[in-house]
């Protein structure tokens, strides 16, 4: 993955995250009830979305990141990290995205 995202994780990449770049984050993830686990592309204005969208909705049992579809607590999980993550390779990229998608970056 050329040294992105090991300074966020510190240590070891988790073996979930197939791949790196400044406006994508791969992620071996299950999408939807009973698939298998297949490589899903999680992209800045994936996880953008999300938080426009539906993070401020927790009375809604299923929530959706990128395709990829879940209990709210697990989708919400995973686009927290991918925002931290995010913000460790890319921040002006992802402030620049996140006023152009209508919200007020605090980081």
């Amino acid at each position: 993955m050329s040294g992105i995202g090991e300074e966020f994780y510190q240590e070891e990449i988790p073996p979930y995250i197939k791949g790196v770049g400044k406006t994508f984050i791969v992620v071996n993830a299950e999408s939807g009830f009973g698939e298998e686990a297949s490589p899903r592309k999680i992209t800045i204005s994936d996880v953008l979305e999300y938080y426009r969208t539906q993070a401020p909705n927790i009375s809604s049992g299923i929530h959706s990141l990128a395709g990829i579809h879940g209990d709210w607590r697990q989708i919400d999980s995973m686009a927290k990290e991918m925002l931290e993550l995010f913000k460790c390779i890319n921040i002006d990229g992802l402030r620049k995205a996140s006023r152009k998608a209508g919200l007020t970056p605090r980081f």
